[in-house]
């Protein structure tokens, strides 16, 4: 055989140079793409940025610890059901009987997204055969025994979503279908207060598959919008995003005492609250615009400005919160919130306090609108009128006041005549605040009737709209100008230059001095580096007129409806003031505040279901700001809207009934209470943090004193005419009508 010849040595060298070309092509390609990657990222990144500006408040944070949508409420308290148990899904809501029998409005015919679960509705013997409890292996694994879990355990178990997911949205699954299939008031009672059916779902026409969708905000959206999509598609980006607020390896399930796996306990109080829950961003990211607020708000700000004019701002607040869950975005850089949480990240301590979003109704001179080095200084002016040596030295002021009502009530209840007691509450508390900031009183119980101020500031607060509006939109506001009564803007002006005379009367009158007041207290470094001038010392005293006096009597005059349209309420109430004070000069606010517990915890509720501030104090984010588990961007003003966090069901079992006992310790401490798990921290009509109300204490030592002695010297009823008085319009404080009641001197003063 003959043998091959040698490759010659520049054939072996042209090989070589080819092959280490081959190479740094191949490197420079890789290179490039790498490049053009990083390129991509770059640019998805901006985009990404742009989106969470857009809608910061929705985003979702790579860590998994905090929830997308909502918030994870921290609490000590848990569900008063066993976890074992899954009747009575919904702790924090009354079954409203009324209710049960409204189904969602389906069409006969429409698209299927599980075979599984839609086959539930073609068999609703087996559907309503099965238990009413289903274990968690059945939904997780299937089972012969149990028909609805074993469709569900099918129509689930392919969902890229981990365990928690899977068997938390299958045990809503299954009581909705339970409810869907054959509708009693024990199903509907099984349903978690957001699974409820919202007026849309009532209303218009729409696929099934939408009533099965956690959020109101997005089964709203849908409803309206669902013929824009393809819901295939909706729904395959829903599931992969599902997503609930447990410690990832964390064990959901536990053994009982027969050692059958159950519900853990934190799961179980996790996934029946809708801040347990939470979307991805991928699903934000391809349907961004189902996650809004009240859309024509956002598109059209001056409609919000409108309704606050109309003195419905805070009605609609409340109407968005329980369609769009616990943060609602109404406006393009308002945000909403109500819930515990929330209080502490916008007010509280222990972080930069967020400053206050002012208009040109604000003065930044008072303790209220100041910046934080003056309000600290107008906290320290004032701290020793509102000490408690300061309020003790106040109390005889108090009584004296509180004689004089309970005289002119003596003399209304032997005339037979009804009695508006919002004017009597009035008419007490600005004498006693007028007394305590100017050193003279209004004479409103003197002579009955209002001084002319104190008309003026009913008035004034109306224009806080109007001047909100002005700041906005000055365009539209000169539009209208002339449309604006004109008795609104002069009423706020009289008001201030009523202040400014009145305190530079008290600086000029020397008899004045000494008399361990509220001026008398912003005096007394009178002349030092700190001291206040004669601008702030006006605006304060001003200030403390409105929050000292109506406030108060609102509280009060909100506190005495709910209790006369409660008759159980009104018996236990004035048997424990009867009872516990044995003559009228033993009610003290030291006595009343430590041996009337039952009137304490009607105070509470009258708190909760009648604030005396009922909207949202707004505050802005200077940067990006975690809040309540929302990722807020800067710029965005927010807030925690009281009426709507304390009338909702997410926050409080009942939410709409008057009931005191919820804020006694033992409600609080016993697991079978219907009230255990009320959210009692979201209620803070103070407000917290370190420029919460500096008047609280006072505020609270004036109410208990004036109800309980009401209470001891009188039986009231409320008139038919006042039977609805809660239904109010607001402007920043209620437009309180007036509460007319029949008076009679209590039965052994008589004859």
């Amino acid at each position: 055989m003959q043998a091959s010849k040698p490759k010659s040595v520049g054939s072996i060298d042209k090989k070589r140079a080819r092959d280490r070309r081959a190479q740094q092509k191949l490197r420079a390609d890789r290179l490039n793409h790498t490049h053009s990657l990083e390129a991509n990222i770059v640019l998805l990144e901006q985009q990404c940025k742009a989106f969470r500006t857009s809608v910061g408040f929705l985003w979702i944070s790579p860590n998994e610890s905090a929830p997308p949508i909502g918030s994870k409420v921290q609490s000590s308290n848990g569900t008063p059901l066993s976890p074992a148990k899954f009747t009575g899904l919904n702790p924090v809501c009354d079954l409203d009987l009324s209710l049960w029998s409204r189904l969602p409005l389906n069409f006969a015919q429409e698209p299927h997204i599980s075979e599984n679960l839609y086959s539930c509705f073609n068999r609703p013997d087996l559907v309503q055969a099965s238990p009413d409890e289903p274990s968690p292996v059945e939904l997780l694994y299937g089972s012969s025994q149990n028909f609805l879990a074993d469709r569900i355990h099918k129509a689930t178990r392919f969902w890229p979503i981990c365990d928690p997911e899977r068997l938390a949205s299958g045990l809503l699954t299954y009581n909705m279908i339970k409810w869907l299939t054959r509708p009693s008031q024990e199903s509907f009672g099984r349903l978690l207060g957001f699974q409820r059916p919202i007026n849309d779902q009532l209303q218009r026409p729409h696929p099934r598959c939408i009533d099965f969708v956690m959020w109101p905000v997005l089964r709203a959206n849908l409803v309206k919008t669902f013929h824009k999509y393809d819901l295939k598609l909706v729904f395959a980006a829903f599931t992969c995003s599902l997503r609930i607020r447990w410690p990832w390896g964390k064990s959901f399930l536990e053994p009982d005492v027969t050692n059958s796996l159950r519900v853990h306990k934190e799961f179980y109080d996790t996934f029946t609250k809708i801040e347990g829950w939470g979307l991805s961003d991928e699903f934000q990211t391809q349907y961004p615009e189902l996650l809004v607020g009240p859309k024509s708000w956002i598109i059209f700000p001056i409609m919000r400005h409108a309704s606050a004019i109309r003195g419905r701002f805070d009605i609609y607040m409340r109407q968005h919160h329980a369609v769009y869950g616990p943060v609602v975005r109404f406006g393009r850089d308002e945000v909403s919130f109500i819930t515990a949480e929330a209080w502490k990240d916008i007010y509280g301590h222990g972080h930069q306090q967020l400053p206050k979003v002012l208009s040109s109704a604000s003065n930044t001179l008072d303790i209220i609108s100041s910046n934080d080095t003056d309000h600290s200084r107008y906290r320290k002016a004032l701290s020793h009128a509102f000490s408690a040596k300061g309020l003790q030295a106040q109390e005889p002021l108090l009584n004296s006041y509180v004689d004089k009502l309970i005289e002119r009530l003596k003399g209304i209840a032997e005339s037979n005549l009804p009695a508006d007691m919002v004017k009597w509450y009035n008419l007490t508390t600005f004498d006693i605040i007028g007394d305590l900031a100017f050193g003279e009183p209004f004479g409103g119980l003197d002579n009955s009737e209002y001084h002319h101020w104190v008309s003026t500031i009913f008035a004034s607060i109306k224009a806080i709209p109007f001047l909100k509006l002005k700041d906005a939109y000055p365009l539209a506001f000169k539009a209208i100008l002339g449309l604006i009564p004109k008795g609104i803007m002069e009423a706020r002006k009289r008001q201030l230059e009523h202040s400014r005379i009145t305190v530079q009367k008290r600086l000029q009158t020397s008899s004045s001095y000494n008399r361990g007041d509220f001026m008398d207290s912003m005096l007394r470094n009178r002349g030092e580096k700190d001291s206040l001038n004669d601008s702030e010392l006006e605006a304060n005293s001003n200030i403390l007129i409105i929050a000292g006096s109506e406030t108060t009597a609102t509280l009060l005059s909100g506190a005495t409806y709910w209790i006369l349209r409660n008759p159980e309420a009104l018996a236990k109430l004035t048997d424990e003031v009867r009872s516990v004070m044995k003559s009228e000069p033993e009610i003290t606010a030291q006595k009343a505040s430590a041996e009337l517990p039952y009137m304490l915890a009607c105070f509470d509720e009258a708190f909760r279901l009648y604030p005396p501030v009922p909207t949202g104090l707004q505050r802005r984010t200077l940067v990006p700001t975690r809040i309540s588990g929302c990722d807020i961007p800067a710029g965005t003003k927010v807030s925690v809207h009281q009426s709507a966090a304390y009338w909702s069901s997410t926050n409080f079992h009942a939410p709409d009934r008057f009931i005191p006992e919820r804020w006694l310790p033992e409600a609080k401490s016993d697991p079978s209470s219907p009230f255990y798990s009320d959210n009692r921290g979201v209620v803070q009509p103070f407000s917290t943090g370190p420029r919460n109300c500096i008047g609280r204490n006072l505020a609270y030592a004036e109410m208990r004193v004036i109800l309980a002695r009401v209470l001891w010297n009188f039986d009231l009823e409320l008139c038919e005419e006042s039977t609805q008085w809660s239904d109010q319009k607001a402007y920043t404080l209620w437009e309180k009508p007036p509460l007319m009641c029949r008076l009679k001197l209590r039965e052994s003063f008589r004859g």
